[in-house]
């Protein structure tokens, strides 16, 4: 009773208590004392140590241990039993520890904010939604936790992203035909191509003003100097340039 009230099964009992550890590993169902640990919900080398290491038994692995071989646990501490004593029976597994769950739980309404993401993100594929936009689609305030879920921050920028890439690529085409779809016109007319010809026939020439149209131009000179006459066809703008353009802009 006295090691029950500390919570133990101290050393005073250890001899009879490792021998029956002993018996109760050599079960054909149990098969060795490492194995024994799954049985009562202890740690891998907890039983190894009470018989190695002449360590005190904790009175909670005591009492699974007496469920398991259907002998009171007075009995187990004060006499040595046989195999044929055994009647083993499982432990509940509410005894086990369950592991704890190392990721965050999600705040409330999180889902919703990302379906108003996806939707947003479905009718412009081009266009990153804005935190109003959302705010607006789920009812949801923008400093609701869920904004500042990893997933759809990480989301988020994957959408910004895209915006970023098409944009600047859609550009890049946008100034680069205006400019070749100019210089066709000036070397079909048999005029000298220089810049201020070139300028005055693109349908935006402030774009010249771009190093990348001006750039282009350069190289296209070059090209045409030196009597390339495939630089004269006109240019195709890839699909998702095309699908850009062909969005309505609100």
């Amino acid at each position: 009773m006295a090691a029950a009230q500390l919570g133990t099964v101290g050393s005073h009992s250890a001899e009879i208590r490792d021998y029956n550890l002993r018996q109760t590993a050599a079960h054909p169902e149990i098969q060795g004392i490492t194995r024994l640990a799954a049985f009562i919900y202890s740690g891998r080398a907890t039983p190894w140590t009470w018989l190695n290491s002449g360590g005190n038994m904790d009175l909670r692995y005591a009492l699974r241990w007496s469920w398991l071989v259907g002998i009171g646990l007075d009995r187990l501490l004060s006499e040595k039993i046989s195999g044929a004593d055994l009647r083993l029976r499982p432990v509940p597994k509410t005894c086990a520890r369950e592991p704890k769950s190392r990721r965050k739980r999600e705040p409330v309404d999180t889902q919703l904010v990302m379906q108003a993401t996806l939707m947003l993100a479905e009718q412009n594929p081009f266009k990153a939604p804005r935190l109003d936009e959302i705010m607006r689609a789920s009812g949801i305030y923008p400093k609701h936790p869920a904004y500042r879920h990893p997933d759809f921050v990480s989301f988020l920028k994957r959408l910004w992203l895209k915006e970023r890439r098409i944009v600047h690529k859609q550009r890049v085409w946008r100034e680069v035909v205006d400019v070749h779809e100019a210089a066709i016109k000036v070397v079909e007319s048999n005029q000298p191509i220089s810049q201020k010809a070139v300028e005055q026939a693109m349908a935006q020439p402030g774009s010249f003003a771009s190093p990348i149209a001006r750039n282009y131009f350069a190289w296209f000179t070059k090209r045409v100097k030196s009597g390339d006459r495939g630089v004269l066809r006109p240019k195709v703008a890839p699909p998702d340039v095309k699908a850009f353009w062909a969005i309505p802009k609100i």
